[in-house]
């Protein structure tokens, strides 16, 4: 293509069942011959889990990130994707419009185990996580009293029950989180319950109190789930000599390892 490719004004969908992964690959100055392609993600990816070490027995149903940036437009890089540290650049990111964007599921009970809230699945979508343009936000703060949200945040909506088996919470659970995502990576947040009552708030943004128990969360990082190294003939069966074809492993945007 002349000038630079690009995804144009690229918007993830608003339901994560039907988000897709968005993938790109370079590979210049190459004629009748067979093309190997090293495919790079252009998106982060999102998942959740919990832990609950509180005095309360806690369900978990729908997470929601709110105040992310919704567009921007990615363009591709002018070298080859064989090198490690060659990616393509996002645009336009701090100008789009906000959204939010949430996951639902079958309520789960979450123990002192690390309990997964939402997967990822290899070989089909609708698995939960959040396929996301990369961005950096920074979080909301509960001091700064608005009518609206400045900053971002999750929304978790958790059920709690004491001892009794008698409900002592049932809404969303608003919490701070400053967002530095980056494209290829895989951030998992886990919300940790905990005694006491600090970290987590009621979900209006012009009067948030503190919930009943403590509400934290950590975040890890892992590549994109590997996949096996696949070969599709994009124009059917061919002599050896004018064989081309697209080959489905590559690294990811760190370099460090392959992908699918």
């Amino acid at each position: 293509s002349e000038g630079t490719p690009r995804f144009k004004d690229f918007k993830p969908d608003a339901e994560a069942s039907r988000q897709l992964d968005l993938m790109y690959a370079v590979k210049t100055n190459l004629s009748r011959q067979t093309v190997r392609l090293n495919f790079r993600h252009a998106l982060a990816q999102v998942t959740f889990s919990a832990v609950n070490n509180s005095e309360y027995a806690i369900e978990i149903s729908e997470v929601k990130i709110g105040n992310i940036h919704q567009q921007a437009t990615f363009s591709f890089p002018s070298q080859d994707t064989d090198g490690t540290d060659v990616t393509g650049s996002w645009s336009g990111v701090e100008s789009s419009a906000t959204a939010i964007y949430s996951v639902t599921f079958n309520a789960k009970s979450v123990t002192s185990e690390k309990t997964e809230l939402t997967g990822v699945n290899a070989s089909e979508g609708g698995d939960g996580s959040l396929l996301l343009i990369p961005q950096k936000v920074t979080a909301w703060n509960p001091e700064n009293k608005s009518d609206n949200y400045i900053g971002s945040y999750f929304l978790v909506k958790v059920k709690m029950t004491d001892n009794g088996n008698t409900l002592a919470y049932n809404d969303y659970i608003a919490v701070p989180v400053a967002i530095d995502w980056k494209p290829g990576v895989r951030y998992v947040y886990t919300f940790r319950f905990s005694k006491g009552s600090n970290g987590g708030y009621t979900p209006d943004p012009s009067n948030p109190i503190s919930i009943l128990s403590s509400i934290d969360y950590d975040i890890s990082t892992e590549d994109f789930i590997p996949g096996e190294d696949t070969a599709t003939d994009i124009n059917g069966p061919q002599s050896p000599e004018s064989q081309g074809s697209i080959s489905g492993s590559g690294t990811d945007a760190a370099g460090e390892g392959p992908e699918s």
